[in-house]
């Protein structure tokens, strides 16, 4: 044995053979296809402890912040592109908003 095969050969997770989830997050990993990542997440999720629970909320909610900040960025620059930001459209707008709602 070398020096490298010993040193493996006292860690306890890599001595032996590898952990049940193992070929289960591999296969995750390898595909892309989302008729295939789909149950395999869902199961993933299933099996999460909560702390990788609360991991995943927060990955989701930061794809969903990024979706919306895309969404509105697309319809603000096609609201450009279409004039929509002409000075003289917003105050009038700004204008509008204050006859309708005024300052108390």
């Amino acid at each position: 044995m070398n020096v490298q095969a010993v040193k493996i050969a006292r860690i306890p997770n890599l001595a032996g053979s590898p952990p049940s989830w193992h070929c289960a997050v591999m296969s995750t990993l390898a595909t892309t296809d989302p008729k295939e990542l789909r149950p395999l997440l869902r199961e993933r999720i299933e099996h999460a402890t909560d702390a990788e629970l609360e991991a995943v909320r927060k990955a989701l909610l930061k794809l969903e912040a990024e979706r919306a900040f895309a969404e509105m960025s697309a319809g603000a620059q096609a609201d450009h592109l279409a004039g929509k930001h002409e000075p003289v459209l917003v105050e009038a707008a700004i204008r509008e908003h204050r006859a309708r709602h005024p300052y108390r």
